[in-house]
């Protein structure tokens, strides 16, 4: 019965004016590009602005970072674990730029 209906409906002759829409192709829209967001620097990952900290400021905000996310790469949670190596890696590059320099 379902059948039939369908069959019904397909074979059931187009009006003049959706025949003509039927032949045009849809306009299909074109997917938005991505963007692409740039990856944030050691500087801004560790919140670091070397134009308004010296370096002493630096060095003990870098310490403190340190000791938070050298606890967390200990963690067994591997979200918070490889956030943490990546923090870490951040905190060395600032350091040897900034203070062992």
């Amino acid at each position: 019965m379902i059948r039939n209906f369908f069959k019904r409906k397909k074979n059931k002759p187009l009006p003049d004016s959706q025949e003509s829409r039927q032949d045009e192709t849809p306009e299909v829209p074109e997917p938005p590009f991505k963007t692409i967001t740039p990856l944030p620097t050691a500087e801004e990952l560790c919140g670091i602005n070397p134009e308004t900290m010296d370096t002493e400021e630096i060095r003990n905000h870098l310490k403190k970072l340190y000791k938070r996310h050298n606890e967390a790469a200990a963690s067994l949670n591997k979200e918070l674990r490889s956030e943490a190596e990546g923090m870490l890696d951040a905190i060395v590059e600032c350091r040897t730029k900034y203070i062992d320099s």
